[in-house]
């Protein structure tokens, strides 16, 4: 019998669990909700957050199995969780402690970038400003931050004094004007597996993501990503990287090991681009050979994600979006992001979505979209 630990069991590990299920895996959990979703469909679980490895170990031991692999549908101090997980018990599945804290940690993933020659991005730490840097050319970003929460661009309104103050282990990035993109790579034995490109619009006046755009063809950006994986030595990961194109210039504004998120897995990889990616991930962490695949048109083109607008406070309701969606177009998916009744007011970050929507029409704008939406819920 091939017990698997999933570190966590809500929401979004609930597709991942369940794929274990199916290929006849028994599951083994731990989250701090005591009534998360995946608890039920797990042989053993036990209520422990997916960041604290010093009870998550002690408790994995002391249910005298031996584990098969380990898999993580989470990001951040998760990633480490597994890591540590995997590190005791001798189990494939993670990646090396430098590429698992460098997804953690900005400062250390644009220093290795840098040493690698795939980066020649600007960053000046907040405190080491001078007193009468200009800032307009610049985004201001947390160290840890995830999910786009807090990004903004300075303005020349903005002073280093004050910044200094108010957040001073912050950092400032150089702002590129040009064509953002959502990168997703499946690394098996050195070799890229699966690469799929993802042209990225951010919701209007903010770098909260809106609109993601399959692209089938962009031979530099491949070529790109081939070059990164081998300079970064990958052996076998999942990885996300989040990429700006400004004419010849390609820079690296986020890498992540883990899980692509924002739903790849889940809607936008087999719905817009024939793969399935969950399967792919559980093969890479059980170690079974995964066939090279190109990402291939699917039934829909436009990923968005509809987010209130400044003047709306809207608590979540299904039955109503449902409605609505069927109103705008009658052939699409839409992706539940928010339990019922949470009220969402202006967005902070991506999770504050109201909910996803996977549609064909790409003649309407994110904005047209996303403003129909909130027109809608707000008569």
């Amino acid at each position: 019998m091939a017990y698997v630990i999933s570190v966590g069991a809500g929401k979004n590990q609930l597709p991942f669990i369940h794929a274990l299920e199916q290929k006849g895996y028994k599951v083994i959990s731990f989250d701090r909700d005591q009534d998360a979703p995946g608890k039920d469909r797990s042989v053993f679980f036990q209520s422990i957050s997916t960041h604290n490895i010093e009870a998550a170990i002690p408790w994995l031991e002391s249910l005298g199995l031996d584990f098969f692999t380990i898999g993580c549908f989470s990001c951040g101090k998760a990633l480490l969780t597994q890591y540590g997980i995997a590190k005791r018990f001798a189990l494939p599945g993670s990646l090396d402690a430098m590429k698992v804290l460098m997804s953690s940690d900005k400062r250390m993933m644009r220093r290795m970038l840098e040493g690698k020659g795939l980066s020649t991005l600007e960053e000046i730490e907040v405190a080491d400003m001078a007193d009468d840097h200009v800032l307009d050319r610049y985004l201001l970003k947390s160290p840890n931050g995830i999910a786009s929460n807090g990004v903004r661009r300075l303005t020349s309104e903005d002073h280093p004094a004050a910044l200094k103050k108010q957040c001073p282990d912050w950092f400032l990035q150089e702002y590129i004007d040009g064509v953002e993109y959502r990168v997703c790579v499946i690394v098996q034995g050195s070799e890229v597996k699966y690469c799929s490109i993802l042209e990225r619009t951010n919701l209007h006046n903010s770098f909260i993501i809106g609109r993601l755009t399959p692209v089938f063809s962009d031979q530099e950006l491949e070529q790109f990503v081939l070059t990164a994986v081998s300079r970064l030595e990958v052996q076998s990961a999942v990885l996300k990287l989040d990429i700006v194109k400004q004419g010849s210039r390609i820079e690296i504004i986020e890498l992540d090991f883990g899980i692509p998120g924002d739903y790849f897995e889940t809607h936008i990889a087999p719905y817009c681009l024939q793969y399935h990616f969950i399967d792919a991930y559980i093969d890479l962490i059980t170690m079974k050979p995964i066939m090279k695949q190109a990402p291939r048109p699917g039934l829909y083109n436009v990923v968005d994600f509809i987010y209130s607008n400044d003047a709306l406070n809207y608590p979540v309701n299904h039955s109503r979006i449902e409605k609505l969606v069927r109103t705008f177009d009658a052939d699409c998916l839409w992706i539940e992001t928010q339990a019922e009744h949470t009220v969402l007011g202006p967005p902070r970050h991506n999770q504050d979505c109201l909910f996803g929507l996977i549609h064909n029409r790409a003649d309407y704008s994110h904005d047209e979209v996303n403003a129909w939406f909130n027109m809608q819920l707000n008569c």
